[in-house]
């Protein structure tokens, strides 16, 4: 691909190029990546799209996005924007998205091939098309969070065709064009790199592209026009580098490398990267994450190796040509900021993606169609190229095919690039994000272990697992994983408050009673977190403090139901009943439908001796939960004893006291001394007796039942004389 005198190397002019043919690539296009049009959102395109609703809402949340730096994931407003006009568009409908995606990702492809027919390149139809329809090219496409790529792709190749026209396409003797072309070139520029950053390559491509059509880069005439370009380019470049730093995150251990290693990090993506356009096999979502070993000389062959070909094409550029030294050099300075050389969040999961490789795949594709243009030139087949073609874009277009699949929704995403690449603990962990959002516990907590025994410092993976364990009944082997969850983010009051709930379910108060105030220590303003405390200290023997707690979490909150009856609940452990009703009656006229708040308003009634008012709260109460055998015990207990004849009704109390024994098997005392009161208020002495002294036996047979069992004698003896019973306590 001789590119010393590139007037001689001529294409058809551009009304000669078969209509038919870019007709054919575009459906051939659209029928590759049908099976991803009708795909749904995938891992962070709800961080651009369904997510960040208050950006969507108005006319003022575009205005953020240009105007806040850290309103989302990266500052490219220009992208961001095309999301917000979607949303008012299409809302949720992910099939516009797509088609979007797609057509851009054509435009560049069209772009593509009228920047190298102006560059007077063989074959540029061919080069076009081979990158509208190559594998490598589906991330950016059906991934809808990659708008960023193919939209700056499109105009990066805008502002180079502009730039061209201002310099007359870099040939010798062309007279430049209007100034306007420059402008025009510049404004392109700037929206490409507020699309995405990686456009800011743009300049000393320009000047390559210069050099590679002339052979030199004169002053005036090439250097100072571009050098307006670089302002721009500097101050982005430097911004997003900064934000991605240290608003996104990448800084820390897992970029710690050495320069060395950064080399042979450099080196082997390069070598992945070329070897994947040209036998796109095995292409995954996330790749594995090799380890660089300095001081392994196999390690730094790809480095090696890519230093010795690069030098190669330079020094024999005299007798290849420009071509193959300037698409190389193109290769690596766009791929520059993706080797391993600066910080990039994505490397935390993998050192090289696919939509990585987006914008410099132009270099080899140009590379690869020049030399076979000019094999086909030695050997005189000028129908090489066409034939290539028939087998080449069939293939791709297949394996593209293939690939879009993937990107059907999540879960078919992670699952497949698990197959692929077992050992991601980023797929892992959103896999069992997604099934325990689906209620798919079990699986879900299989995904975590995976991900602790490969990352065990993952936070939100040690907190979810740890949720998951105390769902399914497994509170002490959660409280590891909360320990180390909190080790690894301790400034985090949620994880502190999560962990004391947990201590809490198993008793161990004074413990819970910690982790809450170092929560309190965090995030004082937090209802939720006082009102827990007030709980553990309730339940550590300490009301005069909870109680102080629950009044603390209703100034935050005032209408917390569960906070309420809390409250109401320790108020009458220290005999304030009438103060403890006030809250009942609050909790119950913010929820009506809280059968807790009821049960606990009638208690508080039936002690005051406001029977009727007890028997109206619990029977509210029944009509919530039926089948609450403490609320059954309760209601028939008041119903069988009270000694308010309007308020008693037997019959109706051994109803519930029966159906609270046959909810419960029968097998508790309680139970059977409230049916035992039923039968003695309805006249049924002789099933009263028996049924006492069952409870009685039971109550015997039991630890700690040595008061109910005295209650029991008590009754029965009175049962035995055919009197029933009247208000003697609580059942």
């Amino acid at each position: 691909m001789k590119s010393s005198s590139p007037t001689s190397i001529k294409s058809p002019p551009l009304r000669r190029t078969p209509l038919a043919l870019s007709l054919l690539i575009l459906v051939t296009a659209f029928i590759a990546y049908l099976p991803a049009l009708n795909g749904g959102f995938v891992w962070d395109d709800d961080s651009w799209t369904t997510n960040i609703a208050p950006l969507m809402q108005d006319v003022g949340g575009l205005l953020r996005m240009w105007t806040q730096p850290t309103a989302l994931q990266q500052y490219y407003p220009l992208s961001s924007s095309t999301f917000w006009l979607d949303h008012q568009l299409w809302g949720a409908w992910t099939l516009p998205y797509h088609v979007e995606n797609l057509l851009l990702h054509l435009l560049s492809a069209w772009l593509f091939w009228r920047l190298l027919l102006r560059l007077h390149f063989r074959n540029a139809w061919l080069a076009a098309a081979i990158f509208a329809l190559h594998p490598v090219m589906v991330e950016s496409v059906a991934w809808i969070t990659e708008r960023k790529n193919v939209l700056s792709m499109a105009l990066f190749l805008a502002a180079a065709l502009h730039y061209g026209r201002f310099t007359g396409f870099w040939q010798p003797d062309t007279p430049k064009g209007s100034q306007r072309s420059w402008w025009a070139a510049l404004v392109f520029f700037i929206a490409a790199m507020l699309a995405k950053i990686t456009a800011v390559v743009l300049p000393p491509v320009l000047l390559l592209l210069t050099w590679w059509q002339t052979g030199r880069l004169r002053w005036r005439e090439d250097i100072r026009p571009i050098l307006p370009f670089f302002l721009p380019a500097i101050a982005l470049g430097l911004g997003v580098a900064i934000l991605e730093k240290h608003y996104l995150g990448a800084i820390g251990p897992e970029w710690d490398f050495s320069l060395a290693q950064r080399c042979i990090i450099a080196g082997k993506a390069l070598c992945f990267y070329f070897t994947k356009l040209f036998w796109p096999d095995g292409l995954c979502f996330i790749y594995p994450r090799w380890q660089p070993d300095s001081g392994n000389l196999l390690h730094w062959l790809p480095f090696t190796a890519t230093g010795v070909i690069f030098l190669g094409a330079w020094l024999l550029r005299g007798r290849w040509g420009r071509g193959p030294a300037a698409a190389l050099f193109y290769f690596v300075g766009t791929l520059f900021p993706m080797l391993g050389f600066m910080n990039a969040y994505g490397m935390r999961f993998s050192f090289v993606a696919d939509h990585w490789v987006y914008l410099s795949s132009l270099g080899i594709i140009a590379l690869v169609t020049g030399l076979l243009s000019a094999l086909a030139e030695k050997l005189h087949r000028p129908r090489l190229p066409h034939l290539t073609a028939l087998i080449i874009l069939p293939l791709l277009a297949a394996i593209t095919w293939h690939e879009a699949h993937q990107y059907r929704d999540m879960e078919t995403l992670w699952r497949t690039t698990l197959k692929k690449n077992p050992r991601s603990w980023m797929s892992h962990h959103n896999l069992g994000v997604l099934l325990q959002a689906q209620g798919h516990l079990a699986e879900a907590a299989a995904c975590y272990q995976k991900v602790v025994e490969l990352k065990p410092d993952h936070y939100e993976t040690q907190l979810n697992y740890a949720n998951i364990l105390v769902a399914t009944g497994y509170p002490k082997e959660a409280l590891s994983h909360y320990e180390k969850s909190l080790a690894l983010r301790p400034d985090s009051p949620d994880t502190c408050y999560t962990l004391a709930c947990v201590l809490l379910k198993l008793g161990r108060f004074e413990e819970a009673t910690t982790r809450l105030r170092n929560a309190l220590q965090l995030s004082a303003k937090r209802a939720d977190i006082w009102s827990a405390l007030g709980s553990a200290r309730f339940y550590a023997g300490d009301a005069q403090e909870a109680v102080a707690c629950y009044e603390k979490a209703l100034k935050l909150t005032p209408d917390h139901v569960d906070t309420l009856n809390n409250l109401g609940n320790t108020l009458m452990t220290l005999h304030r009943e009438h103060d403890a009703i006030v809250y009942f009656q609050k909790a119950t006229a913010v929820d009506p439908h809280s059968a807790s708040a009821h049960i606990s308003l009638g208690s508080a009634f039936r002690i005051l001796h406001r029977y009727r008012e007890a028997r109206a709260e619990f029977e509210i109460a029944l009509t919530l939960q039926p089948g609450n055998i403490t609320l059954l015990t309760q209601c028939a207990w008041l119903l069988a004893t009270c000694p308010d004849d309007a308020t008693r009704d037997g019959d109706k109390a051994l109803a519930l006291a029966r159906q609270a024994v046959q909810n419960s098997g029968g097998g508790q005392p309680v139970i059977l001394q409230a049916l035992a009161a039923a039968y003695a208020e309805t006249k049924h002495f002789p099933e009263a007796i028996s049924v006492a002294e069952k409870a009685l036996d039971l109550a015997k047979r039991q630890s700690g039942n040595s008061a109910l069992a005295a209650q029991l004698a008590e009754q029965l003896r009175l049962y035995r004389l055919s009197q029933p019973l009247r208000d003697p306590g609580t059942a």
